[in-house]
């Protein structure tokens, strides 16, 4: 019987052989890890980027079309005057609230925006109860979570959020959380308020809906006497 093989073919072959690796196609580069741009937080303070003396005038005429004028009622009824800066950029939206339909002089700045890259005394919204204790330094009464308002922090018991701001500025806090009919009894006083370490409280897990600074009502001159 002979074989199929020949000195030819044979040669062929090995050419082959030796020459695939060569015609293999070069290994592909790992792909590269993909980097998440760095958020840039900006801090909220007493003159940045809001000041005192802003009227509504004064920052339509710095924020140009970012800056939309509102005057209407709110789910309580109550006449609210504000302007709200980026009003369609979450990131950056942040509302300037006047007492009156004057607005000269803003009442309080707030950011409730999950999105927000704004901050204020290290605090952003989103951020836990446990971030708001720590930043005070201690524990805090808040009012029980009514319908419309949620947990304002309105006692800091002398915490460091209680201090005033470089600019005289006062720090506030608004927290939110499905808290459950046991922990709304748990409120006490006509006030309904809570402690920020009641257990209650604490199973309840609220987070920041709302950060606001304000200023203290400025007294009015005393009028000399004829």
């Amino acid at each position: 019987m002979t074989s199929a093989w020949s000195p030819g073919a044979g040669a062929g072959a090995l050419l082959l052989a030796l020459a695939a690796p060569a015609l293999a196609a070069p290994p592909r580069p790992a792909p590269k890890a993909k980097i998440a741009p760095q958020v840039r937080i900006n801090p909220l303070g007493c003159a940045v980027p809001i000041a005192r003396a802003d009227s509504a005038r004064a920052l339509q005429r710095r924020f140009g079309d970012n800056a939309a004028v509102s005057s209407r009622p709110d789910e309580r009824g109550v006449q609210v005057y504000k302007v709200v800066l980026y009003p369609d950029e979450p990131a950056r939206r942040i509302e300037v609230l006047y007492p009156d339909a004057a607005m000269r002089v803003p009442l309080r700045v707030k950011i409730d925006r999950l999105a927000s890259t704004w901050s204020l005394a290290g605090l952003r919204v989103g951020d836990s109860l446990a971030a708001a204790v720590s930043r005070n330094r201690g524990p805090f009464v808040l009012r029980g979570f009514a319908p419309g308002e949620g947990g304002q922090v309105s006692d800091w018991q002398g915490g460091a959020l209680a201090a005033s701001m470089p600019g005289g500025c006062t720090v506030g806090v608004r927290f939110v959380a499905p808290l459950t009919e046991r922990v709304a009894e748990s409120a006490t006083g006509a006030a309904r308020l809570l402690r920020s370490d009641q257990p209650q409280v604490l199973a309840a897990e609220p987070i920041i809906a709302e950060l606001s600074i304000s200023w203290p009502t400025s007294p009015e001159p005393a009028r000399k006497r004829k």
